[in-house]
């Protein structure tokens, strides 16, 4: 068996797979899985129009992508905005896959967003920059995961809490 048609098998077996979870059992207590969350409680994580450049779930490398990529016009420093009202629960950076993010969690939804790819933390919270500043002064510079005291960063909507790599955010 030739190996593209093995990797083909295993991208059919995925896609079925997931086929299978989507219709059949997640309708199943889909109420208490999916909040319901109003409209004007969540925003968008740009101040301008970017087209997305990597969906959620598009297949990559024998895996599942578990993001939505937006265009960064080869530009480092564009401000990423909090997607609703939160703060900061965890910050991370590592050499390889997501590099510089942050998760931002809202109790009242109970959800969680991360933004990954990141050249910096910034906007209204300096205070977490810094703290990434110190991080890398102590040697932190291969990687470090950092779980942060409830409320300790808050943003409200809109508010920009990072600034994008040019490669993707």
């Amino acid at each position: 068996m030739s190996k593209l048609n093995k990797t083909n098998r295993e991208t059919t077996r995925v896609i079925l797979f997931m086929s299978f979870f989507l219709f059949f059992l997640w309708p199943i207590g889909a109420e208490e899985i999916i909040p319901n969350i109003p409209k004007e409680d969540v925003g968008f994580p740009l101040p301008y129009y970017s087209p997305v450049t990597g969906t959620f779930a598009e297949i990559r490398n024998h895996n599942l992508h578990l993001g939505s990529d937006f265009k960064s016009y080869g530009l480092n420093g564009h401000s990423i905005l909090a997607t609703f009202d939160g703060y900061v629960d965890e910050i991370n950076f590592s050499k390889i896959g997501y590099g510089l993010s942050l998760n931002f969690y809202n109790p009242k939804h109970k959800i969680k967003s991360k933004y990954a790819h990141l050249h910096s933390f910034g906007g209204e919270l300096l205070d977490l920059e810094l703290l990434r500043q110190a991080l890398f002064l102590m040697g932190e510079r291969e990687g470090f995961k950092l779980k942060l005291p409830e409320k300790m960063f808050q943003a409200k909507k809109g508010i920009p809490i990072g600034k994008a790599v040019k490669r993707k955010m």
